[in-house]
């Protein structure tokens, strides 16, 4: 699930579904074993929310998308690759380029 801070709120965002690899599975699961928490979200869809494992907002994931939807979803979203918060982009861009 991706989400986006608006206004010191976590807003859902959407599902990514795509993009992910064996390797990124990995990784995000090790970044984020632990981690669980309360949903971080000021809300989230019945249907999305259901069998969710809830962990802290402690990563940022690069999405690409089509468009937003009239409801604030992203539109087919497709995961590009994840960072921890503070992370600069560039060293994320050069760890994509890298794998």
């Amino acid at each position: 699930m991706v989400g986006y801070y608006e206004s010191g709120k976590f807003v859902y965002a959407g599902r990514a579904g795509t993009g992910f690899n064996i390797k990124a599975d990995r990784e995000l699961v090790e970044k984020l074993e632990g981690r669980r928490a309360a949903p971080p979200f000021v809300a989230v869809p019945r249907p999305d929310a259901k069998d969710a494992l809830w962990v802290e907002p402690v990563m940022v994931v690069e999405v690409e998308f089509t468009t937003w939807t009239a409801d604030g979803i992203l539109s087919h979203p497709s995961f590009e690759g994840a960072r921890e918060k503070g992370q600069s982009l560039n060293t994320l861009l050069s760890q994509l380029a890298g794998s």
